[in-house]
């Protein structure tokens, strides 16, 4: 039988940027950084916390939160364009957790 080998399909050697972990990490810290620079560029004259305040009594916490993973998108695709397909793994589950934090989030407490 035939194999088609393609050097350029091949996944990386297992690292520590090569794991599930790694990506899971990468992906649940984007966005609360993507949060903070939000607020670090539109409201750095109040308190964290006033801000915090402000968004969830206007009912649009939750679409903040789905905003701020869409970074994780981009690292999930360097991951991927790297050949780091477990660090992909990860950040797409980032991805996920942040998708049911939201749903249980406008389900359960809007």
């Amino acid at each position: 039988m035939f194999q088609f080998s393609n050097a350029n399909s091949e996944p990386k050697q297992k690292s520590f940027i090569n794991s599930v972990l790694f990506g899971y990490v990468v992906g649940i810290i984007i966005p609360v950084i993507t949060i903070y620079v939000f607020y670090l560029s539109r409201w750095s004259a109040v308190s964290f916390s006033y801000f915090y305040h402000t968004f969830v009594e206007a009912t649009v916490f939750s679409a903040l939160v789905s905003l701020a993973a869409i970074p994780d998108g981009l690292v999930f695709f360097l991951f991927i364009w790297t050949s780091r397909l477990r660090g992909a793994r990860g950040a797409l589950g980032a991805i996920f957790t942040y998708t049911l934090i939201v749903v249980a989030y406008k389900f359960f407490v809007q």
